[in-house]
């Protein structure tokens, strides 16, 4: 099929095709770079599907069947829509981007280029999810909150629940399972283990390693921190830099852990009391 390149717009910085014919689609155009237009192949979408007017395609894009796509969506050149998909008002997807069967993309929400989403991930409105992002790699089924924001380079396993308003970092890993709530924070290259629990308004600072854990509302771990699995800490607690809590631990409600401090395998510090504190 020839490109029509009367309809070619320039959005964004990246060239775009308003219309194509429709056809099968399974993968990006063979051999598709966004760099080089000279890959760029025709726009192509299943049966069931239907492109409104006022979206823009990039050139090289498929579109798999029965993908619901609303008004004045964006997607840049060489993408990938799957099967069933849904994009949002206003949804925008950048060159390269990979939509997996059954995802549905929320209104105003950004997808930034090179990411990949897996099967049946939900986002709300307005989500921000950063260039080269993986959410989900197997059996899917993740959700991204509304106003959340997920950094570059950040990878989402698989059933992982992120809240609304929720930041995860820059190279940062959350594990499949694991539950991030409203309003919490994860800094840049950490990692938050398998069906870890981080409750609302807690931060986990950069460079942290958690294993599957409870982290309370409101809580802190300054960078650095490792947390060993099973341990538990309660709301409030303000921990700092490089400390190490080991395995099934337990910390209370209140609590300060200053600095370098080491938490032994089942230990126990009692609510608003200090450790590690000279």
């Amino acid at each position: 099929m020839k490109r029509n390149h009367r309809n070619l717009l320039i959005i964004a910085g990246f060239p775009i095709l308003a219309a194509a014919a429709s056809g099968a689609a399974s993968a990006a155009t063979p051999g598709c770079n966004p760099n080089d237009p000279s890959t760029w192949g025709p726009v192509t979408w299943g049966a069931g599907t239907t492109v409104p007017s006022t979206a823009r395609i990039g050139a090289g894009t498929t579109i798999g069947t029965n993908t619901s796509i609303a008004g004045y969506v964006r997607v840049g050149v060489c993408g990938t829509i799957g099967d069933n998909v849904r994009l949002g008002t206003k949804a925008y997807l950048g060159n390269g981007v990979t939509i997996s069967n059954g995802a549905a993309i929320g209104g105003y929400t950004r997808v930034g280029d090179g990411s990949s989403i897996g099967q049946n991930l939900v986002t709300g409105s307005s989500a921000n999810i950063g260039n080269v992002v993986t959410i989900g790699a197997g059996t899917g089924n993740m959700t991204i909150g509304s106003s959340s924001w997920i950094k570059d380079g950040a990878v989402i396993g698989d059933g992982a629940k992120i809240g609304p308003s929720v930041v995860v970092g820059a190279g940062s890993t959350i594990s499949s399972g694991a539950s991030l709530s409203k309003d919490s924070r994860v800094g840049d290259a950490s990692i938050v283990g398998s069906n870890a629990i981080i409750n609302s308004y807690a931060v986990v600072g950069n460079n942290n390693k958690l294993g599957t854990m409870n982290l309370g509302t409101g809580s802190r771990l300054g960078d650095g921190t490792v947390v060993g699995s099973g341990t538990s800490i309660a709301a409030s607690v303000a921990s700092g830099l490089n400390v190490k809590f080991g395995a099934n631990a337990a910390v209370g409600y209140d609590a300060v852990i200053c600095d370098n401090a080491q938490i032994a395998d089942s230990m126990s510090i009692v609510a608003h009391s200090r450790f590690g504190c000279y």
